[in-house]
């Protein structure tokens, strides 16, 4: 698939918004930026609340926008966070998989956005970072944990853009 910038040619059935939601410092906003602009930006600024980024692709033919809700991982904001939630039509729970504790909160995440969101919405589960050597939590790990869950998973890494694509949930 060929991401693609287009006119704003779209209907209500070709938006979708997607959350990503994760602890501070897992990853979140490499991955959209690496996402929008296929570049990798060391230096970034913790996410405050939520930002928003949009990408525009064609799908089977369709234009499509994707609006990509960046939330912070601090607690404070865990209300603003569930507000976005209620009205998304996915969530890709983000770990780093260099850190078991971001792994292990992805349960809390996922209660809590299940207490607000609609039925039926497409759980994504991604473990970034991979191009880390000090791996704690296995990928096997991360594996049974989506399958446990009925969610999509895989891994990725920001840094080097290693199935980037996938990241939307769009595959």
């Amino acid at each position: 698939m060929n991401r693609i910038y287009i006119n704003n040619n779209y209907n209500n059935n070709n938006i979708f918004k997607i959350l990503f939601c994760g602890n501070s410092f897992v990853g979140k906003t490499c991955l959209i930026k690496r996402l929008h602009t296929n570049n990798f930006h060391e230096k970034l600024s913790q996410t405050i609340g939520i930002d928003f980024t949009s990408i525009s692709y064609n799908i089977d033919n369709k234009n499509c926008l994707l609006r990509l809700l960046d939330t912070t991982g601090q607690n404070k904001y865990s209300d603003l966070i569930l507000q976005q939630a209620r009205d998304v039509d996915g969530v890709v729970f983000v770990y780093d998989i260099s850190d078991m504790n971001s792994f292990q909160e992805i349960e809390n995440w996922q209660k809590k956005i299940q207490t607000v969101s609609k039925e039926n919405i497409q759980f994504t589960l991604i473990g970034n970072k991979c191009d880390l050597q000090d791996r704690q939590v296995p990928k096997s790990k991360g594996l049974e944990y989506a399958e446990s869950n009925s969610m999509n998973f895989f891994e990725t890494s920001a840094k080097d853009g290693k199935d980037i694509s996938k990241t939307g949930g769009l595959k």
